[in-house]
């Protein structure tokens, strides 16, 4: 069961990387009075993996992707500075993020040096960190490793920090491997009734997880 799961996830991914090839960069709504929110995909993934969630958010949100604030991503504290600095250059307040596998830990990263962000809602996130990392040599993916900086910065965080967490995560994530990795203690951690590290976007478990977090 799991092989078919992983074989899926990964054929998802590439789909999902293949049609933002001919997707239209997506544009910036912007909506007096409506709340901000920053979709924060992962490493190597696009603003295409947020359809779903963005679809199921719709009109009543201004929704920002990375893809207007930077091209590509160059590691979790280089995204998270740039994202900030996109914040206050905008003036916007109450911001609320939802990142996606390493996005996740970029989104906790901006939260954890503005005081703009009003709840981080994180998807597939490794917070444990991954050592399939290892497997790959390349620098933004070597952040991801347990024994990284990056990733021991996120093991003592401030409870007024954790209290604006929500942790989604799949019964089963195959990237990860870790069942307990997405767990950040503190926060408030949702299983989510899905299985697949990317597949868990298409999931309307996620989505009404998303929706039910989200709360003025």
């Amino acid at each position: 069961m799991k092989l078919v799961i992983t074989i899926l996830d990964y054929l998802y991914a590439a789909a999902l990387n293949i049609a933002s090839c001919f997707s239209k960069k997506p544009h910036i709504n912007n909506k007096l009075g409506r709340p901000t929110i920053i979709l924060i995909p992962g490493v190597y993934e696009s603003h295409y993996h947020f359809k779903k969630v963005s679809d199921t958010l719709g009109p009543g949100f201004n929704i920002i992707h990375t893809s207007s604030i930077y091209n590509k991503s160059r590691g979790v504290n280089y995204d998270a500075d740039a994202i900030n600095t996109y914040i206050n250059d905008k003036k916007l307040s109450n911001v609320i993020m939802i990142g996606h596998s390493s996005g996740g830990l970029t989104a906790t990263r901006c939260l954890m040096r503005s005081k703009n962000i009003s709840k981080v809602i994180t998807i597939a996130t490794p917070f444990h960190g991954v050592a399939n990392g290892r497997l790959l040599r390349t620098k933004i993916v070597r952040e991801l490793l347990p024994s990284s900086d990056v990733i021991k910065c996120f093991s003592n965080l401030d409870s007024q920090i954790l209290m604006k967490i929500t942790s989604l995560y799949p019964r089963y994530d195959n990237q990860i491997w870790n069942d307990k990795a997405s767990i950040l203690n503190g926060a408030r951690n949702v299983r989510v009734a899905a299985n697949g590290h990317h597949l868990i976007l298409r999931s309307k478990s996620l989505q009404n997880a998303i929706l039910s977090e989200i709360k003025f």
